[in-house]
């Protein structure tokens, strides 16, 4: 049983004059884990002096220049990278860059090994949400049957053509509002109707979302009148 003089211990280990090492060596503590047990058992919160010994050491200020500095690249690592940067600029619009082949099929492995570690649960009901694709980014379309995989590609054209051609679609984007198929997308489907008409700006429209959930599978337009105005925006 160690004995010391608790009220000392007290101030001392809540006036963050010490380090942990420092009120170990004081009160003679085997670890400093005493110095925890025994301030729990006297009902105070101990309050530690940092210790920065080991941020002024040279070692340290070492590992912190070379991280800075990029030392620790070869001299081709530095000079490739000059080169590039060199011929890039600082201009380079965003989304430019190319993966190459091999990080690609990178991308595309671990895309798949996330959807198969998803709860089947969970990819259910957002395969059964309006905008299921927006929350589910990694997708392995191989996976989803026709009529998954052709609502998939649908909606994400349109909301793509919406976004760019906003000023020819009717309505207006704001709460309450959904961004409609004039011709649904399930009839598109029964109709074997290309993806690219089916998203095309001509059959969008902002409609109150009460409206959509309303009409559901309904269209307001024929296949040949959409068709029409599709063809028409070719010319």
């Amino acid at each position: 049983m160690i004995h010391f003089d608790r009220e000392q211990f007290k101030i001392d280990a809540t006036s963050a004059n010490f380090t942990a090492e420092q009120l170990r060596l004081k009160y003679g503590f085997k670890t400093k884990n005493k110095i925890y047990y025994h301030a729990q058992k006297l009902g105070i919160k101990v309050n530690i002096k940092k210790d920065i010994s080991a941020y002024q050491t040279e070692e340290f200020r070492k590992k912190i220049s070379e991280a800075l500095t990029g030392i620790k690249r070869s001299p081709e690592q530095i000079e490739k990278y000059k080169t590039a940067a060199k011929k890039r600029g600082n201009n380079r619009p965003k989304g430019t860059y190319q993966h190459s082949e091999d990080v690609k099929q990178k991308i595309k492995e671990t895309n798949k090994k996330t959807w198969n570690s998803l709860p089947e649960k969970w990819v259910q009901a957002c395969s059964n949400n309006e905008n299921w694709f927006k929350k589910l980014r990694k997708i392995d379309i191989e996976k989803l049957n026709e009529w998954e995989r052709y609502l998939y590609q649908v909606r994400s054209l349109s909301y793509r053509n919406a976004k760019k051609f906003s000023h020819l679609i009717s309505g207006e984007k704001q709460d309450g509002y959904h961004l409609d198929h004039i011709v649904s997308i399930s009839d598109a489907f029964n109709n074997k109707l290309d993806i690219e008409i089916a998203s095309h700006y001509v059959n969008l429209r902002y409609i109150p979302a009460r409206e959509n959930l309303i009409k559901n599978f309904r269209s307001d337009m024929s296949i040949d009148d959409l068709k029409q105005k599709y063809y028409g925006t070719k010319k």
